[in-house]
């Protein structure tokens, strides 16, 4: 970067973050990619990778930056540096699954890899909040496996349809999301998820994706 601005690193990153913002794609995407770098110069406490890329594609729109990844033909072989660039945490882990992923063929796309890294509870919490933001568009969630069916007729004392009890969690959701509070549908739900029924560390991204899949079937996107 130019030694005579004077700018805080934060603002030099945001700055090119918006003025990529302008740009057409793939030109979009690669810039940000190369921001992401820059981010890793300066130190990940400069600012988030969420925030670079919400400048460059919009607030709210951080899965439309990995959709552009997902319709670029070099996207499975950058996945690496995608994924490493921008993980704020255990970024050597994050190499090394998409290597023994892409080494033995696992997996034929970037998009995959993704997938496969986020539906693995061991490795879940390697992948970024914008790449958590896509991956949530791209897996939709199967409640007829994941909603207990009783077996027998008469139901406990004080059962009901998780769709019911949810109800109340989507209200607040949308509260949150109209007041600012929330800078996207998944933000939301991971805040309120702690709070929903059958709400576990390792259930987690399940009652996140649920907790979506309901906001948007009551509210749309």
């Amino acid at each position: 970067m130019d030694d005579s601005d004077f700018r805080t690193p934060r603002e030099k990153l945001l700055g090119l973050a918006q003025a990529a913002a302008a740009m057409s794609e793939p030109d979009r995407h690669w810039a940000v990619l190369g921001i992401e770098r820059e981010r890793r110069a300066y130190g990940v406490g400069t600012c988030s990778e969420m925030e670079i890329v919400e400048a460059a594609y919009g607030e709210n729109n951080a899965a439309d930056y990995w959709k552009a990844w997902a319709g670029d033909p070099e996207m499975t072989g950058k996945i690496g540096d995608l994924l490493e660039f921008h993980s704020d945490e255990g970024r050597r882990h994050v190499r090394h699954i998409v290597k023994r992923y892409v080494k033995l063929d696992q997996y034929l796309s970037g998009r995959e890899c993704m997938k496969a890294i986020y539906e693995n509870p061991n490795s879940a919490h390697l992948l970024s909040e914008s790449a958590k933001e896509y991956i949530l568009t791209i897996i939709p969630f199967d409640f007829s496996e994941k909603i207990q069916k009783p077996k027998k007729i008469g139901r406990p004392a004080g059962a009901g349809s998780l769709k019911r009890q949810d109800g109340p969690i989507i209200e607040q959701m949308k509260s949150g999301i109209d007041a600012g509070t929330f800078a996207s549908v998944a933000a939301a739900a991971r805040a309120f998820a702690p709070s929903a029924t059958g709400y576990g560390t390792s259930q987690e991204d399940s009652v996140v994706r649920r907790l979506v899949d309901r906001y948007k079937a009551r509210y749309g996107d």
